[in-house]
C-alpha cells in the first residue's frame, strides 16, 4: 500500500523539482527568450547543467532517504519522529471524531512510551489502512513529507549555487528567502497531514465494532 502511494506521487514530486528548477533559472535570467534565440544550445545547455544535475541527484538522495529521516525534517525531533509515536500522548484527544473510551475499551491501558505508541498505532493502521479516508489522506502525508525533504536538499544545493551564479546580491536574498518560504510551508503542511494521518486512523478504528 504505502509502496503504490509513494508511486502515485512520483508525477507531482517531479512537478515540484521542476518548477523549482525553472524558478531557479528564472531567477538567473538563464531561460530563453525571444532575445534568447540566437545563442547557441551548446551555451544553453552550459547554462541549464549544473542546477539539473542538482535537482537529479536532489530527487535520487529523496528515494535513497528513510522515513525515519524524512520524519525528522518534519517533526524536527531525533528520536522516535514518526507521527504515530505521540499518537496517544499528544492526539488521542484532540479530535472529536475520536471516541477515546472505546479505544481504551478496545485496546486497555494506552502506552505512554514513543515506540510503544507508534507500535500500536500502526496495528491499528494496518487493520484499516485501504479505507478510503485513510489511504488519502495518508498520500497526502508522503507527499508534503517528501516535498519538504526534497525543499531542504534544494535550498542547500542550489542557494549556494545560486550565490555563485546571480548578478547581484539582492537575486540572491530574494531566492535564499522563497526557497525557506518553501521549506517552511512544505514543513508545516506535512505535520498537518501528518496529525490528521494518525487521528484518522484511531477515528476509524474507535467507530468500528
Amino acid at each position: 500500500m504505502a509502496k503504490s502511494l509513494k508511486s502515485a506521487n512520483v508525477p507531482g514530486l517531479v512537478a515540484v523539482i521542476a518548477a523549482n528548477l525553472f524558478g531557479f533559472l528564472a531567477m538567473q535570467g538563464s531561460l530563453m527568450t525571444l532575445a534568447d534565440a540566437t545563442h547557441s544550445l551548446a551555451d544553453l545547455a552550459n547554462q541549464v547543467m549544473p542546477a539539473s544535475i542538482a535537482v537529479a541527484v536532489v530527487f535520487v538522495i529523496n528515494g535513497l532517504m528513510p522515513a525515519d529521516a524524512k520524519a525528522r525534517i518534519v517533526f524536527l525531533r531525533w528520536d522516535n519522529p514518526l507521527p504515530g509515536s505521540e499518537a496517544f500522548s499528544r492526539y488521542l484527544h484532540t479530535d472529536p471524531r475520536i471516541s477515546v473510551d472505546e479505544i481504551e475499551r478496545k485496546y486497555g491501558d494506552l502506552p505512554s512510551n514513543a515506540r510503544d505508541q507508534n507500535a500500536l498505532w500502526y496495528r491499528m493502521y494496518k487493520a484499516i489502512a485501504d479505507e478510503p479516508a485513510v489511504s488519502q489522506v495518508h498520500r497526502a502525508y508522503l507527499f508534503t513529507r517528501d516535498f519538504a525533504a526534497i525543499a531542504l536538499m534544494l535550498l542547500v544545493l542550489l542557494g549556494p549555487a545560486a550565490a555563485f551564479q546571480f548578478s547581484d546580491s539582492a537575486a540572491v536574498l530574494s531566492y535564499g528567502g522563497i526557497m525557506s518560504a518553501q521549506l517552511a510551508l512544505a514543513i508545516q503542511s506535512a505535520r498537518n497531514y501528518g496529525k490528521r494521518f494518525v487521528t484518522t486512523v484511531l477515528a476509524i478504528t474507535s467507530s468500528k465494532e
